[in-house]
């Protein structure tokens, strides 16, 4: 869960995989991004990778 108000509660999901993490969005309406790049659908993750859900970085 994040501590923002303009998250909502299945904004995204990561998922494990056998090539390691994705991230998929969940149709939010307010985007999920990773290393500034808008993510639509999902979005297989490596080392290092910034994801930013609406005013949040993590």
């Amino acid at each position: 869960m994040l501590p923002s108000v303009t998250v909502s509660r299945r904004h995204a999901a990561l998922i494990r995989g056998s090539r390691g993490w994705t991230l998929q969005n969940e149709n939010s309406a307010n985007g999920v991004i990773v290393n500034e790049s808008q993510v639509s659908d999902r979005c297989l993750l490596h080392s290092k990778d910034v994801i930013c859900i609406t005013d949040i970085i993590i």
